[in-house]
């Protein structure tokens, strides 16, 4: 692509009228005025955490000291209202802009073409490769790709994780999670209490939630506690062979809720957990036909369809009905070559036919 001069760089970006117009794509990240870029509130909306953050004043002073290292994502602002005063949208990478914005300077941002689900997604996994990301933020995302492109089911949480890059066990502890009240997802945010301890207080009853939550909480400060004696005892110790030791103390920081106390919790309250639940027919026939389709082995897709098959009934698919299909399965899955084959002792049957043969073969001669 030949490189343009100054006078059609100025042509390409200038509208008849004067306004700005959207420039043509860079290949390469440029520096965009902030007051140019357009907020999507969808996008937006996806970080809550950012309104609450306390870091951006911290990333500012590190932009100011050591630069901008990872540039934004923007696109050709799709709307026409605002696309002649902000000709750009910004797709990820809002705290970048809030800090450029506090630092008044230009943000550095690569340039691409998206329509709104290819913008939606690479938001999301922007945003879920991070650390600081919250778990209550992902849960929200899950439920959100559910309800945006109306992925329900099983199936629905195979296209989430291909969507996303994650495994399915995650898309389904994320829909765990956003059963759970709000104090407790704030809780897992601020690190006192694990994702595993709110997974196991997600199957525990609504009305028993408070009790379990403050017995589990008693545990964690008991368990703290007793590791804080410990410390203090080795210490003793060392300082009675070494010399003066520092002891070890208490580091005001709220023990953290862990999912063995949870467990403890909830089995010492009673009527806490509901009682086993036995699925039926139309669920584990909804499990097996999630997992039908081209990318599983024929072997496999067969006896999955088998047991669907089954499920639905019908005439003539009796109990022996499948297991004549299932010995069609097993008799698919033996191996082809001889030398891989195990020896076994030969059956009555084929010791008779062996005899025959024999037979013919004498009278024969």
């Amino acid at each position: 692509m030949p490189e343009m001069n100054a006078s059609e760089t100025e042509t390409a970006v200038k509208k008849p009228n004067g306004k700005p117009a959207v420039p043509p794509l860079a290949l390469e990240a440029e520096d965009i005025l902030t007051g140019h870029i357009a907020l999507n509130p969808k996008l937006s909306a996806l970080r809550t955490a950012l309104a609450v953050n306390d870091t951006i004043e911290a990333l500012a002073m590190t932009i100011r000291e050591e630069g901008q290292q990872q540039a934004a994502l923007v696109r050709p602002n799709p709307n026409k209202r605002t696309s002649d005063e902000m000709p750009w949208e910004l797709v990820y990478g809002h705290r970048r802009l809030e800090a450029c914005r506090m630092l008044g300077i230009s943000l550095r941002c690569d340039i691409r073409e998206l329509d709104n689900d290819e913008a939606l997604r690479a938001a999301l996994l922007e945003n879920w490769q991070r650390k600081e990301f919250t778990v209550s933020e992902r849960a929200r995302h899950v439920a959100m790709l559910r309800k945006e492109y109306g992925w329900e089911g099983p199936r629905g949480t195979k296209k989430i994780a291909h969507h996303l890059g994650v495994a399915e066990a995650t898309v389904t502890q994320m829909d765990r999670m956003t059963a759970l009240p709000a104090d407790v997802l704030r809780k897992v945010d601020a690190g006192e209490m694990t994702a595993r301890a709110a997974l196991e207080l997600a199957p525990v009853k609504a009305e028993a939630r408070p009790a379990v939550s403050a017995r589990a909480q008693e545990l964690a400060d008991q368990a703290k506690s007793e590791v804080e004696k410990r410390r203090a005892e080795i210490s003793s110790r060392r300082a009675a062979i070494n010399g003066p030791w520092v002891e070890a103390i208490n580091d005001g920081r709220p023990s953290r809720v862990e999912g063995k106390h949870v467990r403890q919790a909830a089995r010492e309250t009673k009527g806490a957990l509901p009682r086993p639940h036995a699925p039926g027919k139309p669920e584990i026939k909804a499990w097996w036909q999630a997992h039908e389709g081209d990318i599983y082995p024929p072997v496999l897709a067969a006896f999955v369809t088998a047991h669907v098959k089954w499920l639905q009934g019908g005439k003539g698919r009796t109990d022996k009905w499948l297991e004549a299909a299932l010995e069609d399965v097993a008799d698919a899955l033996q191996p082809t070559n001889v030398s891989t084959k195990v020896n076994k002792p030969p059956s009555a049957k084929a010791k008779k036919t062996v005899k025959a043969k024999k037979k013919a073969r004498t009278k024969g001669k």
